[in-house]
């Protein structure tokens, strides 16, 4: 098992750094012109304006907007070059690109350089720390990894910092880089965040090949002692990277607060990418499992949730996250241009007590309603039915609530929702994404096998499933699509699947369908297309 771990990683490792691009000979971000309507482009997802992006990095709130900080090749549609472009929005929905905040810094060539790896960023109020240089406003800090390599093999990574004093708008790499150096090859993804009980700077970081997680602790952000460390359980069948730890009220019992570990590495679907959380105590020092705690639990049952964190800062007191919308299986290769990737909704994390065990619950904004367009709708509609009543509202944008009840305890095998739904000359559908539930095996599934276009990888067809019991008879499901995104919420977020679709045609069809001899019954079916956010830019 442990040789078999070692090739994935190995494997992994040689695809990423064989895509470093030597030559920056395509455009860079800056000069691209878009009118957002390419195929495939999300309406309501952030994309760069062009090439490549990965992780979401530097989450933080200040002076009225949230920050998202990315990894991203400037130069090309592939994996290379990093460093961290820079997004902004005032809703948590309409997302505004500024100019790239930290570059790639090149050494002796251009393929001997150091790339700006992930990390966050915080901000010290009235420039306590004195990182940035002058007056005594709000200085803006980020931590990142520097990946130090050669022809793209790693050399060392370590810990290194930028400052603001301008509110984010530029960016100047502290001169006394690295702050934390441990000489190891993997060493990276620093979340940093105030720990207020002991009145300290805290940072989360990875060793990957080693499933650790180091805790520092800092007075003034640049001198940083370890303080403890902790991994080697739950899901080591992939590396680990992008830590994020954060504390979180148990909205259903009273003065009770649990700490949360994120992870990303980890998948129920051991041949695929994702995330898993860990359940604890944090005392400022070492972070501990709950004793009723087994392991690990599984954030996103999708092929395409990964390297997700939250956000510093937030003014309403809510832990919000966002995440790259890619699977490493096959992100270089997604059939998109000039842009690749996008990153997820920016979804609530609330955690709350279920029979004796602890759960994390993830939810969509509300501020998303305000992009409703087009409604179409029903209650109490029994399944099957005519596929024709759908067709008053067809979109590839939009949102669908719907709640559903098997009626009769025996004889129905799924039922749930088709979209990205198109049909050929004859009547007859040649491609479709399937959202549904599995009542005798307590599942919930997306099936993208017959989505479009699947040739460009072979790891891409997939049918995902994840478990999720009825709700007094009932299974909620809250679904999200935009042109080649789905992000499916269960029973309130209780289970969350997100998957990337490219169909070849665009009919955008929408069905409600029951397999089986019995009867399934739609409680409720709201949907709405979604005007585009990137109007406003246009």
């Amino acid at each position: 098992m442990k040789r078999l771990q070692y090739l994935l990683i190995t494997s992994f490792l040689i695809t990423l750094f064989s895509c470093t691009e030597n030559k920056k000979s395509e455009p860079h971000t800056d000069t691209m012109v878009t009118d957002y309507k390419e195929q495939y482009r999300p309406q309501f997802h952030f994309t760069p304006k062009g090439n490549w992006m990965n992780d979401p990095n530097g989450l933080v709130y200040n002076n009225g907007q949230w920050h998202m900080f990315y990894q991203h090749n400037p130069w090309g549609n592939k994996w290379g070059h990093m460093s961290w472009g820079h997004a902004v929005t005032r809703d948590l929905v309409h997302w505004g690109e500024m100019p790239i905040a930290l570059y790639e810094e090149a050494n002796a060539t251009d393929a001997d350089s150091t790339m700006i790896f992930s990390g966050s960023a915080i901000v010290d109020k009235g420039n306590k720390s004195k990182i940035c240089p002058d007056g005594t406003g709000d200085c803006m800090i980020a931590f990142y990894t520097s990946h130090v390599h050669n022809k793209g093999e790693g050399i060392v990574q370590h810990q290194s910092l930028a400052y603001s004093a301008d509110k984010g708008q530029t960016w100047a790499k502290y001169t006394k880089n690295p702050i934390i150096d441990l000489k190891e090859k993997d060493f990276r993804d620093p979340k940093v965040f105030w720990h207020q009980p002991s009145q300290e700077w805290k940072m989360a970081v990875v060793l990957p090949k080693k499933y650790k997680v180091l805790f520092y602790g800092s007075k003034d952000l640049v001198n940083w002692t370890k303080l403890s460390e902790w991994g080697g359980v739950g899901d080591i069948s992939k590396i680990w990277e992008c830590p994020d730890l954060f504390e979180l009220k148990v909205a259903n019992e009273v003065g009770v607060t649990k700490w949360v570990l994120v992870i990303s590495g980890g998948h129920e679907s051991k041949s695929t990418f994702g995330m898993q959380y860990f359940i604890g105590q944090f005392d400022g020092n070492k972070f501990t499992l709950d004793a009723e705690e087994t392991g690990q639990h599984y954030l996103d049952y999708g092929r395409d949730f990964y390297a997700a964190v939250t956000w510093n800062n937030d003014p309403y007191k809510r832990r919000l996250m966002i995440g790259w919308m890619n699977n490493w299986d096959y992100a270089n290769e997604v059939p998109t241009t000039p842009w690749k990737s996008a990153q997820s909704i920016v979804r609530q994390l609330v955690m709350y007590k279920v029979g004796e065990a602890y759960k994390l619950y993830q939810a969509p904004l509300r501020e998303i309603e305000s992009l409703r367009g087009t409604y179409g709708g029903y209650s109490d509609l029994e399944l099957p039915c005519d596929p024709n009543l759908f067709s008053n509202i067809r979109f590839t944008s939009g949102e669908i609530q719907a709640i559903f009840t098997p009626a009769e305890e025996v004889g129905v095998e799924e039922f749930g929702l088709k979209v990205f739904q198109s049909k050929d000359a004859s009547g007859k559908v040649v491609e479709e994404t399937v959202i549904g539930y599995d009542p005798n095996r307590k599942e919930v599934f997306l099936d993208r096998s017959r989505s479009g276009r699947l040739d460009f990888s072979e790891k891409f067809s997939s049918r995902d499933v994840a478990p999720a019991n009825l709700q007094e008879g009932k299974i909620n499901l809250h679904v999200f699509i935009d042109e080649s995104t789905i992000e499916v919420f269960v029973n309130h977020g209780e289970v969350v699947l997100s998957s990337q679709v490219f169909p070849k045609m665009n009919q955008g069809g929408i069905e409600l369908y029951n397999k089986g001899d019995g009867r399934t019954v739609a409680n409720t079916y709201n949907a709405w297309s979604y005007n585009s956010t990137w109007d406003a830019l246009k």
